[in-house]
């Protein structure tokens, strides 16, 4: 009793070469998702919610679930938030605490926005100015399709020449068919 014979010399290997083939194992390739949401890329990120009069109960719901979608996609990068209506306002710039705008975006109201309309131009227009100098940037501009005119087509090829990619999420199906950017 008290002591321990080894009988065999390799059993000291044992523990090393199951720790190797560990390592292999947790080495190898991943297998990728075809499935799985990709939002690559390392710039910022901007979301920009359009809170037209149209955009209340369910849309706005709608909306705050897109821009909780779009953080949670981001994966570590920075994200920021502009809302508007007929004016732009910056309300978040680009950070890498996502708690800081899920607060933000959990107490949208009908009447967060001090005034009505819909220019989605004045957003687009002021998140150039906003990732100006920012590589890989990306916008999300979330909106109801209330204004999508000449002046945000402009401001869509200005943001597309100077590298920034532009994504849209239409809110209510069955809306008035907003135009497209």
């Amino acid at each position: 009793l008290g002591h321990l014979r080894r009988d065999d010399a390799g059993a000291s290997l044992m523990p090393v070469a199951a720790a190797a083939l560990v390592g292999l194992g947790l080495a190898g390739p991943a297998i990728p998702r075809a499935d799985a949401p990709q939002f690559a890329g390392a710039g910022a990120v901007l979301v920009a919610i359009g809170l037209t009069p149209a955009v209340a109960g369910a849309a706005l719901a709608d909306a705050q679930a897109a821009a909780a979608g779009v953080m949670a996609a981001a994966a570590g990068r920075p994200v920021g938030l502009i809302l508007y209506s007929d004016e732009a306002y910056d309300v978040a710039a680009p950070t890498g605490d996502p708690a800081v705008l899920e607060s933000l975006i959990a107490v949208l109201g009908p009447d967060t926005m001090p005034s009505s309309g819909a220019r989605p131009a004045a957003a687009l227009r002021l998140a150039r100015r906003m990732l100006e100098g920012t590589p890989e940037a990306d916008i999300v501009l979330i909106s109801d399709g209330s204004g999508l005119d000449a002046a945000a087509r402009t401001e869509a090829a200005r943001l597309a020449m100077g590298g920034v990619r532009l994504f849209t999420l239409a809110l209510g199906a069955g809306s008035d068919g907003g135009a497209s950017l």
